[in-house]
Protein backbone atom coordinates (compact mmCIF):
# COMPACT_ATOMS: atom_id res chain seq x y z
CA UNK A 1 0.00 0.00 0.00
CA UNK A 2 1.26 3.62 -1.03
CA UNK A 3 1.86 6.03 1.76
CA UNK A 4 -1.24 8.47 0.87
CA UNK A 5 -1.07 12.41 2.22
CA UNK A 6 -4.57 13.50 4.18
CA UNK A 7 -5.76 17.12 4.46
CA UNK A 8 -7.26 18.10 7.49
CA UNK A 9 -8.67 21.08 8.81
CA UNK A 10 -7.64 22.53 11.75
CA UNK A 11 -9.69 23.26 14.58
CA UNK A 12 -9.65 26.82 15.29
CA UNK A 13 -11.75 29.43 17.71
CA UNK A 14 -11.77 33.60 17.00
CA UNK A 15 -12.71 35.95 19.31
CA UNK A 16 -12.91 39.35 20.80
CA UNK A 17 -10.16 40.11 23.38
CA UNK A 18 -11.81 40.87 26.44
CA UNK A 19 -10.01 43.89 27.48
CA UNK A 20 -9.70 45.13 24.02
CA UNK A 21 -12.99 45.39 21.97
CA UNK A 22 -10.46 46.45 18.99
CA UNK A 23 -8.80 43.12 18.65
CA UNK A 24 -9.44 39.66 17.26
CA UNK A 25 -7.64 37.09 18.75
CA UNK A 26 -7.42 33.44 17.06
CA UNK A 27 -6.04 30.10 18.20
CA UNK A 28 -5.72 27.22 15.62
CA UNK A 29 -4.86 24.07 16.86
CA UNK A 30 -2.11 22.12 14.69
CA UNK A 31 -0.99 19.02 17.18
CA UNK A 32 2.15 17.05 16.10
CA UNK A 33 3.17 20.03 14.06
CA UNK A 34 6.30 21.78 13.94
CA UNK A 35 6.44 25.89 13.84
CA UNK A 36 9.43 25.33 11.17
CA UNK A 37 7.01 23.70 8.99
CA UNK A 38 3.77 25.97 9.30
CA UNK A 39 3.01 28.77 7.15
CA UNK A 40 0.52 31.83 7.95
CA UNK A 41 -0.78 34.39 5.67
CA UNK A 42 -2.55 37.24 6.44
CA UNK A 43 -4.86 39.83 4.98
CA UNK A 44 -7.35 42.42 5.81
CA UNK A 45 -9.79 39.49 5.75
CA UNK A 46 -8.63 36.77 7.59
CA UNK A 47 -5.73 34.20 7.13
CA UNK A 48 -4.68 31.19 5.87
CA UNK A 49 -2.76 28.17 7.90
CA UNK A 50 -1.06 25.48 6.43
CA UNK A 51 1.07 23.14 8.44
CA UNK A 52 2.76 19.67 6.95
CA UNK A 53 3.24 16.67 9.82
CA UNK A 54 4.38 13.46 8.23
CA UNK A 55 2.12 12.37 5.70
CA UNK A 56 -0.57 14.40 7.17
CA UNK A 57 -1.47 18.32 5.67
CA UNK A 58 -3.47 20.88 7.47
CA UNK A 59 -4.41 23.54 5.02
CA UNK A 60 -7.37 26.19 6.09
CA UNK A 61 -8.46 29.51 5.89
CA UNK A 62 -10.70 31.34 8.26
CA UNK A 63 -12.47 35.18 7.75
CA UNK A 64 -12.96 37.20 10.22
CA UNK A 65 -16.06 39.04 11.36
CA UNK A 66 -14.25 42.45 11.65
CA UNK A 67 -11.02 43.71 8.73
CA UNK A 68 -7.83 43.86 9.98
CA UNK A 69 -4.47 45.12 9.98
CA UNK A 70 -2.57 42.47 8.59
CA UNK A 71 0.88 44.52 9.24
CA UNK A 72 -0.11 44.68 13.10
CA UNK A 73 -0.79 41.18 13.31
CA UNK A 74 1.44 38.98 15.39
CA UNK A 75 1.58 34.36 15.79
CA UNK A 76 3.09 32.48 18.21
CA UNK A 77 3.57 28.99 18.16
CA UNK A 78 4.32 26.77 21.22
CA UNK A 79 3.30 23.07 21.44
CA UNK A 80 1.06 22.74 18.48
CA UNK A 81 -0.92 25.86 19.28
CA UNK A 82 -0.84 28.51 16.84
CA UNK A 83 -1.76 31.57 18.61
CA UNK A 84 -2.99 35.20 16.60
CA UNK A 85 -3.49 38.84 18.04
CA UNK A 86 -4.86 40.96 14.92
CA UNK A 87 -6.24 44.57 15.43
CA UNK A 88 -9.57 45.17 13.83
CA UNK A 89 -8.64 48.56 11.19
CA UNK A 90 -10.62 51.71 12.09
CA UNK A 91 -12.98 52.03 9.57
CA UNK A 92 -12.80 56.15 10.89
CA UNK A 93 -9.69 55.85 8.90
CA UNK A 94 -11.43 55.25 5.37
CA UNK A 95 -13.72 57.98 5.97
CA UNK A 96 -14.15 60.42 3.53
CA UNK A 97 -15.68 63.93 2.88
CA UNK A 98 -17.77 63.79 -0.62
CA UNK A 99 -19.23 67.53 -2.02
CA UNK A 100 -22.59 67.67 -2.80
CA UNK A 101 -23.30 69.24 -5.88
Amino acid sequence: MKNKIVTLVPGACIYHDIKNERLLLAEVELPGVKKEDTELDVNEDGFCVRAKRKNYIYDSCFETAHRIEPDKTTARFQEGLLRLSMPIRSEAAHARTIAIR
